[in-house]
């Protein structure tokens, strides 16, 4: 396989997997074990991901001057283009840390199909800090929302692949088991990459203050979870590395939507 074939199968399965977009199978292969070789590819998936609820958003401005129905249009259609695949996660991981009282009942309740009230209101909690660090952006101008939002999913994505790589599997029948942990160079790459992404993406938008905060939260909020996980469950799963994601784009936008004034 030549290398731009390979860079297209790769981008084509993180997309498949991150959202709900038509690939064709013919992009992506029927050969599952490819995928964590493609996850370098997470930071650039994420902006082709984030595409469809930008355009929404940027189309719904020019009928509101309210930047808070933008927001929200924004969240809506990225929900629906991801299936809420990371808010699942999120959900599941909130339910397990906080009702389970070993590690075992953790994970039993993670993999539990069902949403518990440690996970409701995560969920609530953080749409409500999404939509509140996005307003108070696009408050300012409404494209620094947008460039916001393209680096905070690169940069997180990058975050979330070195996440899965760190850790061990905490449970031997689920999803990140059945996949593969990714290598060292694929996990590095990723991070690399988005790092790289999200820098050029925001450099010229937002100060040297909030740039430097937006990837010190964001790496903080990796360490501290990553650590977490370790005491909880000694381990990652699927669930987990999905919460990694959120609570990483979530910092890094806490960090752009900083001001000194």
């Amino acid at each position: 396989m030549t290398s731009i074939r390979a860079f297209i199968q790769h981008l084509s399965v993180s997309v498949a997997f991150l959202s709900r977009l038509p690939v064709p199978e013919r992009l992506t292969g029927t050969d599952f074990s490819t995928f964590k070789r493609a996850t370098w590819c997470f930071p650039l998936a994420g902006i082709i991901v984030c595409i469809p609820a930008i355009l929404a958003a940027y189309l719904i401005s020019f009928t509101t001057p309210t930047a808070l129905i933008v927001v929200i249009t924004f969240l809506i259609i990225q929900t629906i283009v991801t299936g809420a695949l990371h808010e699942d996660g999120m959900a599941d991981t909130i339910d397990g840390f906080g009702g389970g009282k070993n590690t075992q009942a953790k994970l039993d309740i993670m993999k539990d199909s069902a949403i518990g009230t440690y996970g409701v209101v995560a969920l609530i909690l953080t749409y409500l800090l999404k939509i509140s660090i996005l307003f108070t952006i696009a408050d300012y101008q409404l494209y620094k929302m947008f460039f916001a939002i393209i680096s905070a999913h690169t940069f997180a994505r990058g975050l979330q692949i070195l996440f899965w790589h760190s850790l061990p599997v905490a449970r031997y029948r689920g999803l990140s088991h059945q996949i593969g942990r990714p290598d060292k160079a694929t996990a590095w790459i990723a991070l690399a990459f988005g790092t790289i992404l999200a820098f050029f993406i925001i450099a010229f938008v937002f100060s040297a203050f909030q740039i430097v905060s937006a990837f010190l939260l964001a790496s903080l909020a990796f360490v501290g979870f990553r650590y977490l996980c370790l005491r909880q469950i000694r381990g990652q799963t699927g669930d987990t590395i999905g919460a990694m994601f959120i609570l990483a784009e979530i910092a890094f936008l806490f960090g752009l939507a900083t001001s000194f004034s």
